[in-house]
């Protein structure tokens, strides 16, 4: 199985708190289509396949964009980076709706390989 990106899943912005951010997706003409952690990350499918997500996250955490890469392996896609002389800043984990990594390039910038449970 490769550990290429396949495209762009999901683009996340933080919020110190995602329900008065929530509004903005009102603005926009976004509607949640995933809640999960009690409500800390919300999810919107967008027409053509990719999600916008809404989190509260440590900004310092996540440096980067907030871009998370879609893989069909993330372990695999884990040992692209560090092949590549790039960083894996967290281990593995999964949420109820995918299973991720956080990874950063060789300047610092965060991003995240992650691998959808949704269609």
């Amino acid at each position: 199985m490769t550990s290429a990106p396949t495209g762009i899943d999901c683009r996340m912005s933080t919020a110190a708190d995602v329900g008065k951010t929530r509004v903005d997706g009102v603005v926009v003409g976004l509607s949640v289509t995933r809640a999960f952690m009690d409500g800390a990350f919300v999810e919107s499918d967008l027409p053509d396949g990719s999600r916008f997500a809404l989190g509260t996250i440590r900004r310092e955490r996540i440096a980067g964009s907030g871009t998370m890469f879609a893989v069909p392996d993330v372990a695999a896609a884990r040992g692209r980076v560090r092949a590549a002389g790039a960083a894996v800043n967290a281990a593995m984990f999964e949420t109820p709706v995918c299973q991720s990594s956080i990874c950063a390039d060789p300047s610092g910038k965060t991003f995240i390989v992650r691998k959808s449970k949704t269609a």
